[in-house]
Formats: structure tokens, sequence, C-alpha cells
């Protein structure tokens, strides 16, 4: 599945192309795709699935309140951008347990610790996509690694709202210190619990 804004900068058409591939290979598991979000694109990416003779296995699902239910029933995320900055979608499918496939861009490879916690791919690649979301459908060590609660923990921990508050926190206080005077060291406040959920999408 792919969530996110359906702007020509997270190249939906990408996806649409490698999810086509996919389904063409031979021996390939049966699959069907869901795209949460809206955009000024949405009429042209239903168009070209109906192009690419793949619209019956596409579900347009527009923007959804739901979405850890969504997560949940992923067996895994795409993300196909051009540009990125922190990358939302992907973070909380990390967070869920979800294996995750994304283009080697921006803040994507910073997320995916390079490839360790999933699978990076070229940009506007389609065949390196399709061939990505076979491993993660079939190889099931890839899937147990996703679901591996220390790397579910591991990405809460580093994406929660408790660690954005606490740096925050520091960063403020350092600010603070500066401008009152020489640059004092100031301690981080202890580590808080972890969330348990996904991160709200703010994409």
């Amino acid at each position: 599945g792919v969530v996110g804004r359906m702007v020509p900068i997270k190249d939906h058409a990408t996806f649409l192309a490698g999810f086509a591939a996919l389904r063409a290979q031979p021996g390939a598991p049966p699959v069907h795709a869901v795209l949460v979000g809206a955009g000024e694109r949405l009429a042209e990416l239903q168009a070209l699935a109906s192009h690419l003779g793949i619209r019956d296995a596409v579900s347009f699902l527009g923007w959804r309140r739901d979405l850890p239910q969504i997560y949940a029933d992923l067996d895994a995320l795409a993300l196909t951008s051009r540009n990125e900055g922190t990358p939302v979608a992907v973070i909380e499918a990390l967070a869920a347990g979800v294996p995750v496939v994304a283009t080697h861009v921006g803040g994507v490879a910073d997320v995916l610790q390079g490839g360790a916690r999933g699978l990076l791919i070229p940009p506007a690649d389609p065949e390196a996509l399709a061939r990505g979301l076979r491993r993660l459908l079939c190889e099931e060590s890839l899937r147990a690694r996703a679901r591996a609660p220390a790397q579910r923990d591991a990405v809460c921990i580093e994406y929660g709202i408790e660690r954005l508050c606490r740096d925050l926190s520091h960063l403020y206080r350092e600010e603070l210190a500066a401008a009152e005077g020489p640059p004092e060291r100031v301690a981080a406040p202890p580590a808080l619990g972890c969330f348990h959920r996904p991160v709200v999408l703010t994409q």
C-alpha cells in the first residue's frame, strides 16, 4: 500500500507501474494495492490504473482517520517519492511492524538506517519497486525483521512524541543559556516512555 498526498513529488505513477510489473511476473503472489490519501493527481492516477489494466486490483481510499487499522491490514508499504524530508508514512509503518520498500531520497535512508530497517530502491524505477515488493511479500526473514519488537520499539523511541518534546525542551534550554551568558552544558531530561501507536500523519 501507499499512504500520502497525491501530488507529483510523491510519484504514485511509479508505484502503479511497479505494481503492474509485479502482477505480470510469472508466479507472482496474488496482490491488491491500496492508496490512502487524496490530492491533485487523484483522477490522473485512477486513469493510469485503468490504462495499466490494474484498476480492479487497486483501491483508492481517500483520506482516512483509521490509520492504525490501515497499517494493521497492510502486508507492505511502498514509498516512491522523488524527494522527502522525514517520511512520516515510513515511520508509521515501521512502528506498526509493516515491511517497507522506499526510494533512496532525502531523509529516507536515515529512517531506514541505510537499508537495515527496510529496502531502498532508486527513484522512478518501477522494476526495482516490483522486485522490492516481491521480496517483502515472499521472504519471511524480511517480514520477521519488520515485526520484531526490538525494531518497532527503537522506532517508537526515536520518533515518538516524548522524544520530540524532550529534544525541543533541550534545544530551548540551550538557547536560553546561550542568550543569558557563556554557553553552559545542559543535561538532557530523562527519557520518557515510548508511544505504542503509529504517529499521526501530517504529510
